[in-house]
């Protein structure tokens, strides 16, 4: 398993476990719901701002992805 398939799993496990959905993460990265989709599919990789904008504001716990 690559690395971006085991942040995909860990960033859909982490936004289910918190009880968010999709758009809500999406509207507070201020993207779309598809960027969103893409990121836990694997398809693409958040970028650092992202990830640090969710951590930061533990929208999701970083200890988990």
């Amino acid at each position: 398993m690559s690395q971006n398939e085991i942040l995909a799993k860990r960033l859909a496990a982490a936004r289910k476990q918190s009880n968010y959905t999709q758009d809500e993460i999406a509207e507070y990265l201020q993207c779309s719901r598809v960027t969103i989709t893409n990121y836990e599919c694997g398809r693409r990789s958040p970028d650092y701002k992202s990830l640090v904008m969710l951590a930061k504001n533990t929208v999701l716990q970083p200890i988990t992805f």
